[in-house]
């Protein structure tokens, strides 16, 4: 019931806000600012500047990715290869053969990098055995049970850590300082509600994929694989990531204000849905600095010494962008409370 009148609490001031300003009417007093995009920004490289301790994190699980051992599911996966290239009338042999080149160089621990809340990764997405002191030990996990088993303790090892992360980030990013016993005791509860929240993500994404890929699937088959049928694709590609992307200051949410899972995900519809264009530059500038240095920093190869440049840049980088988020987000929070305030008052 407490939910139900959240949302409607959500579209009743969504639509206040969207009704006064056809009408040309305001919701004064508002007496701060809007948040702005380059402010979030100098201020998140600032405070990772201030707090340079923060950047380990990162630096420490790439380093760990790159020279250290791997964990290999080779002899379950041509197993089960195998499996497949018996049935029956199979005529996609090179398809495998291309799987299991790519397979040997996965990382199981690279399943340590958690998503939508962990540390930062360069070379959890790198494929390579290589080292800069040649091939890294490998070891082999014998049994699905025992790949299971790892993978869950894996998860919540990258959760805990990337909820560390996020708690130490926030904190230097709004408060200017880090306080080390705040962020341990918050911890518990944190990782909790980023566990329910990673696995509502999950299912979220899940429920908006398969009827989209349907849907796809119809579109392109009626229209053709030519410029139609990527149009309709770029459409409904856009219609999915508007409707996911106010989960990703769902994070935000659990760590800076302790809210629980469904109370964040409705703040930040509602940041996003009153923020929305300025919201959206923030989004698009953190995913051309972050994807577009990432191109600089995977130019060296795994077995040169200046990697570690790389690596160490990408800590940097993600880390004052995630600070930025969350300078980003609080600013917005205080808005979006003054522009509720002003609608009230107008109202009254």
């Amino acid at each position: 019931m407490k939910s139900r009148l959240n949302i409607e609490k959500i579209f009743y001031i969504s639509a206040m806000v969207e009704s006064n300003r056809s009408m040309g009417l305001s919701t004064q007093p508002v007496s701060i600012p809007r948040p702005s995009l380059m402010k979030a920004l100098t201020a998140g490289f600032d405070a990772t500047s201030s707090h340079l301790i923060l950047v380990i994190f990162s630096i420490i699980l790439d380093s760990f990715l790159w020279l250290g051992p791997r964990l290999r599911l080779d002899f379950i996966l041509a197993a089960a290869f195998e499996q497949i290239q018996s049935i029956p009338n199979f005529e996609t042999p090179d398809l495998f053969q291309q799987l299991e080149t790519i397979t040997r160089d996965v990382n199981f621990l690279s399943i340590l990098r958690t998503y939508p809340v962990g540390v930062p990764s360069l070379m959890a997405s790198r494929l390579s055995t290589a080292t800069p002191a040649g091939t890294a030990p490998g070891w082999e996990i014998p049994t699905p049970a025992l790949a299971i088993a790892i993978w869950l303790l894996l998860m919540f090892a990258g959760i805990t850590a990337g909820t560390l992360f996020f708690t130490l980030v926030a904190q230097s990013a709004v408060y200017g300082k880090i306080t080390w016993n705040a962020a341990f005791s918050q911890l518990p509860r944190a990782s909790l509600q980023i566990i329910l929240l990673t696995i509502t993500c999950f299912l979220l994404i899940l429920a908006a994929f398969l009827p989209f890929s349907c849907l796809m699937a119809v579109l392109l088959t009626a229209a053709g694989i030519g410029q139609l049928g990527y149009l309709a694709l770029l459409i409904l590609a856009g219609f999915l990531i508007w409707m996911l992307a106010p989960l990703i200051f769902s994070p935000h949410g659990i760590v800076l204000n302790q809210l629980n899972v469904l109370s964040s995900i409705l703040r930040g519809f509602y940041l996003t849905r009153l923020t929305l264009p300025s919201t959206s530059l923030f989004f698009l500038a953190f995913v051309l600095l972050s994807e577009g240095l990432d191109v600089l920093w995977n130019i060296p190869d795994n077995t040169s010494w200046l990697l570690l440049l790389g690596i160490v840049g990408h800590a940097f980088v993600t880390t004052s962008l995630l600070a930025a988020s969350f300078i980003y987000y609080h600013d917005a929070d205080v808005w979006v409370g003054e522009l509720i305030k002003g609608i009230k008052f107008s109202s009254v």
